[in-house]
């Protein structure tokens, strides 16, 4: 598995891909992350920050889906799929940052 940078990983990201490794199914929950991690349920942005800084700064091949969860990618079609979830997800926000950007003209002029 890649990884980008030659720097040692916290206690709480290697907790993260150890549950991604041993995956029973493939998809670990971000409920089964914060369990892990002993965080509660108001922790779930520091989770998803662990999974952005495993995939950005250190280079694992990390997807995720709504219905499954996070899973490590395997083939090309693991990362097809991560990437298209992303895609999808980017452009429902563009979608709401222009919709503000057409309101905040129209309301402030």
């Amino acid at each position: 598995m890649l990884q980008l940078e030659n720097v040692e990983l916290s206690n709480e990201h290697l907790a993260v891909l150890e549950a991604l490794k041993n995956a029973e199914g493939k998809y670990v929950t971000r409920k089964q992350l914060l369990l892990r991690l002993n965080k509660p349920e108001s922790a779930m942005r520091y989770v998803r920050s662990i999974i952005n800084d495993l995939i950005v700064r250190h280079g694992y091949m990390i997807g995720s889906t709504r219905e499954h969860g996070y899973y490590l990618c395997e083939t090309k079609e693991d990362v097809e799929r991560a990437i298209y979830t992303l895609s999808s997800n980017n452009e429902g926000l563009i979608e709401r940052i222009n919709s503000l950007k057409r309101n905040r003209d129209e309301f402030f002029e």
